[in-house]
């Protein structure tokens, strides 16, 4: 049956053809003919009445392929060991008719395939990737392959989801599609596709798709860009480029091989070997300098605790050495390490570990520390993700059995399943650790193993953290130099976030460091007073260094309150951001010149905004003025400790050193009269 055809009125008619076929098809040589003897379960086509072979043919464009297999190849059912001849129209019996048909595509579908491969009259689409799908006899499956424009051969050498994973997301392809038919088609329809014919069948094709989208209009051609290609993309294998040889005019069929393009190789190597690098390098030196602020920490605390324990001795002179390691007990040095862990530091870090709070602000130090657990995997666990989606897409893409694929596990899906696993493990020896912290069980072996286990989980996660942000920001820049205007506004958008962050951090540090300098000036003065009185430096750093700090923080000045407030700004200008970006995805075209342009102009204006905001002075002078307000009010807060501790000293004084002189007296008595006793 043909198509239909319908005029203005709303009546159709179609054209039927029904007639028998001019040859009778047999599975073998010298089968014998349809009759009243032959099986009509054993040879279907017979119905064991007529000598006529029955079939029924439907075609809705005009070509039918039809072959009566035996013995045919389970992966390759057109390989069969009959003999074959064809028929097409008046032509044949041939065994290939590929030089008889003058195959093409629909006059309708050129159209469509005109006006769709060349938005505006551009000589190619918009998106980078294009499928140029083809039907009808002879033409490859879409679970073999298929064909494709594409801007460069780039994406044939690195694979889309792979760039969508190492750009998360910004590097993948856009992507444009329209299907054609074949008319008339290919005889036989089916080929093997490891044969000659196969490839001489693909250069056909090409042909006329490339005379489609180029030709289509003769009086205005439209050259495809150069440098773009059309191809054929198996779905497993090295693609096919397709292009015409300048010397013979014919269409030639060249592999893609990824090691004829090492440029590509060593930029992805690139882009992965220096995160890595800078990873185990970065990793490496935040734990070796972490063991050694551990270890300074650790003497300095029990130094002081050491002082305050003889505090007594201390007054009269005759206290520990305050260089002598040797003088601290060796079970008061396995105490401290069990206490120091790591969230006793971050305690620390944050205020007063051993500071009394109320039940709601140990709620908030647990989230904060669950939070400080969890921040690492973040980046690892998104990465994961995006590599298990994309892989598993592109993978099942063709899969007539899509839902199965799509659970199945196998070769490089392994990867994201093995970090999942290993974010689960390094969780739960986290939440192991910190759990048996607050609860302060005693530091038993079992507590060792842990604690190692979770530092080696901790930095292995910050190195994974640092490959994962570091490959995405290099390829981010990447990004930029090869799509400007789709990548311009997400770059700015975040260096220039982070290059306020940066400016408002170094200005509260600053005005830290100058506040700080301050007050140990004002307190070192009342150091000097009463160094006769106290000589043991420890036990003034002891007394006052932490009520120091303690006055920094309360008032904003510490360093975790200036991480604390650039975090905040950074979630503020996330937060503009969102709707800033849900916008311009809604009213403007990502890949258009101005509409980026202006884009990228509102985020400047909302940069500047943001640091005039946090970062931006007025009056030079004011800087000086905040400080010394700043000094005032800490030292209020601190003139009450240094007058209260010049109390202690003094009432220790009035009524320790009597005692011990009394004391010594005594003992120096009982000596004398042991001595005389003897004598």
């Amino acid at each position: 049956v043909g198509a239909g055809i319908c005029n203005i009125g709303g009546f159709c008619c179609s054209t039927s053809c029904v007639g028998y076929s001019k040859a009778d098809m047999f599975p073998t040589p010298d089968q014998p003919r349809c009759g009243s003897l032959i099986n009509a379960e054993t040879m279907p086509w017979c119905d064991g009445e007529g000598m006529d072979q029955n079939f029924r043919f439907t075609s809705r464009r005009g070509q039918i392929s039809f072959q009566v297999l035996v013995n045919c190849e389970d992966e390759s059912p057109g390989n069969c060991t009959n003999e074959r001849v064809h028929h097409f129209q008046n032509i044949g019996p041939k065994e290939n008719l590929d030089d008889d048909i003058m195959v093409d595509i629909m006059a309708e579908n050129k159209k469509i395939l005109d006006e769709e491969f060349h938005p505006g009259g551009a000589n190619s689409p918009a998106s980078e990737i294009y499928t140029l799908g083809l039907t009808g006899p002879g033409t490859p499956e879409i679970s073999f392959g298929k064909f494709l424009w594409t801007s460069t051969v780039r994406h044939l050498v690195l694979q889309p989801w792979l760039m969508s994973v190492v750009s998360f997301g910004l590097l993948e392809p856009d992507y444009g599609q329209t299907n054609s038919r074949l008319d008339p088609g290919f005889c036989p329809a089916y080929v093997d596709t490891d044969t000659t014919q196969f490839n001489d069948r693909l250069k056909l094709m090409y042909s006329a798709l490339k005379d489609t989208v180029e030709r289509f209009v003769p009086s205005d051609p439209k050259i495809l860009p150069i440098g773009s290609m059309i191809a054929f993309l198996p779905v497993s294998g090295n693609a096919k480029v397709i292009f015409t040889d300048t010397n013979t005019n014919l269409p030639l069929v060249v592999l893609v091989k990824t090691a004829d393009y090492p440029l590509f190789i060593l930029l992805l190597a690139l882009g992965i070997g220096i995160p890595v690098l800078t990873a185990v390098g970065g990793a490496g030196y935040m734990w070796l300098r972490g063991r050694v602020h551990l270890t300074e920490y650790r003497r300095a605390k029990l130094m002081q605790e050491l002082v305050l324990r003889n505090l007594g001795a201390v007054l009269s002179g005759k206290g520990p050495d305050e260089e002598d390691d040797d003088a601290i007990p060796v079970e008061n040095i396995k105490e401290m390490r069990g206490r120091t862990s790591f969230f006793y530091m971050y305690e620390e870090f944050i205020g007063n570990a051993e500071s009394q709070r109320t039940v709601f602000a140990e709620w908030l130090l647990t989230a904060s520390q669950l939070t400080l657990v969890i921040v690492p995997t973040i980046f690892v666990y998104m990465t994961a993700g995006i590599l298990d989606d994309g892989y598993r897409v592109a993978r099942c893409e063709v899969r007539p059995d899509r839902c199965q694929c799509m659970k199945e596990t196998v070769g490089i899906l392994w990867v994201p399943f093995v970090l999942r696993l290993m974010i689960y493990i390094y969780f739960f020896i986290a939440i192991l650790e910190l759990g048996l912290y607050l609860l302060s069980v005693s530091f038993n072996p079992f507590r060792q193993v842990l604690r190692v286990l979770f530092y080696l989980g901790f930095f292995f996660m910050i190195a994974l953290t640092i490959i994962c942000t570091g490959t995405m920001f290099l390829f981010v820049v990447l990004g930029v130099l090869l799509r400007p205007w789709l990548a311009g506004p997400y770059a700015l958008a975040v260096l220039g976030a982070l290059a306020v962050a940066a400016a408002m951090f170094a200005k509260m540090l600053k005005y830290q460091i100058r506040v700080t300098r301050a007050v140990n000036k004002a307190v070192q003065a009342y150091r000097s007073k009463v160094a006769k009185q106290i000589p043991s430096k420890t036990l003034l750093d002891a007394l006052m260094g932490k009520k120091i700090q303690q006055a920094l923080h309360d008032n904003g000045l510490s360093i975790p309150n200036i991480v604390i407030y650039v975090f905040f700004f950074l979630v503020v200008m996330i937060g503009v951001y969102f709707f800033l970006f849900m916008g311009f995805e809604a009213f403007t075209k990502s890949s258009d010149q101005d509409a980026a342009l202006i884009n990228m102009g509102i985020i400047v204006g909302v940069l500047a905004a943001a640091y005039q905001i946090v970062v931006g002075d007025g009056d030079p002078g004011e800087l000086n003025h905040r400080v010394e307000v700043m000094l005032d009010r800490i030292m209020v807060s601190m003139e009450a400790t240094l007058d209260m501790v010049a109390r202690q000293i003094d009432i220790a004084n009035k009524l320790y050193l009597p005692a011990r002189k009394a004391f010594d007296e005594e003992y120096s008595d009982e000596s004398s009269s042991e001595e005389e006793e003897d004598f």
